[in-house]
C-alpha cells in the first residue's frame, strides 16, 4: 500500500496529469491532494479527477487553514483545520490541529 501526497498551489493545468500518473501504479492505494490556497481552478480539477476515478467527495480528506477552504473542509469526508488563525475553518472541521506539524495528520489518515 502506497499513499501519494501531492502538494498543490495554482496547479490547474497539471493536477489532473499528476493524479493520473500516481494512479497508474497498482501499488498506489490513495492519492491525497493538499491545496494551499490556489487562486485558479486546482480544486475543481481535483474534484474532476475524483469523478473520473469514481471516488466520492465524501471519501476524501481535506486539509485547510483559511476561510477559502471552508467549502472543501465541509464537503469532504474528513475535514481538517490545520494551523488556522481563523475560527471559521475550526467550526466546520472534523479535526483541528493547531501545531505546525504534518506528522499530526498521520493518525487521522490511518
Amino acid at each position: 500500500m502506497i499513499s501519494v501526497i501531492i502538494p498543490a498551489l495554482n496547479e490547474e493545468s497539471t493536477i489532473a496529469h499528476v493524479v493520473k500518473l500516481a494512479k497508474k501504479s497498482p501499488k498506489v492505494t490513495e492519492v491525497i491532494v493538499v491545496d494551499d490556497k490556489s487562486l485558479d481552478n486546482t480544486i475543481r480539477e481535483a474534484r474532476h479527477m475524483c469523478k473520473k476515478f469514481d471516488v466520492s467527495v465524501s471519501d476524501t480528506l481535506a486539509v485547510g487553514d483559511s476561510e477559502n477552504d471552508i467549502c472543501l473542509i465541509k464537503k469532504s469526508g474528513i475535514g481538517i483545520s490545520f494551523c488556522s488563525s481563523n475560527r471559521l475553518p475550526d467550526a466546520v472541521a472534523d479535526f483541528i490541529i493547531k501545531e505546525p506539524d504534518f506528522n499530526l495528520l498521520i493518525p487521522i489518515i490511518q
